[in-house]
């Protein structure tokens, strides 16, 4: 993504409408489902959740969607660079929005798989941490 495509992210407009919030919520259902059942359809998931986003406005499952998604291009063999622009520009996002339910997936996300790739695990370890101790406190 280039730095034009990382400003566009930032400017997006909150999402508004229900029925896609509803929709949006929904993939993030299925796509942690999918970790554990299917991981196969991961990518398609993940990649309908940036494009709606993309589409419609920014939503409080933009960052995490957007770790994701460098998470995958991890899979599929990017460079650690490419990986590690989609985690900064989530962490960037998900301070933006301030939204608290989805932080501990992405801190889940960024520092536990994408950062741990080209990071000592022991920097790691304090964000992920406050993830797990977010998701304690909001269920998430």
């Amino acid at each position: 993504m280039k730095r034009k495509g990382t400003e566009r992210l930032l400017e997006l407009s909150q999402i508004t409408d229900e029925r896609i919030i509803a929709r949006l919520r929904l993939l993030r259902l299925i796509v942690t489902i999918a970790m554990i059942r299917n991981q196969k359809i991961l990518p398609l998931l993940t990649f309908n959740l940036v494009q709606m986003n993309l589409t419609h406005g920014m939503s409080n499952s933009m960052p995490s969607s957007l770790a994701m998604y460098g998470t995958i291009l991890g899979r599929f063999g990017y460079p650690n660079t490419e990986i590690e622009k989609y985690g900064k520009i989530a962490l960037t996002l998900q301070d933006k929005l301030g939204c608290n339910d989805t932080f501990a997936n992405l801190t889940l996300v960024t520092y536990g798989t994408i950062f741990t790739n080209f990071t000592k695990f022991s920097k790691c370890m304090k964000p992920l941490q406050a993830g797990y101790d977010s998701g304690i406190k909001t269920g998430g």
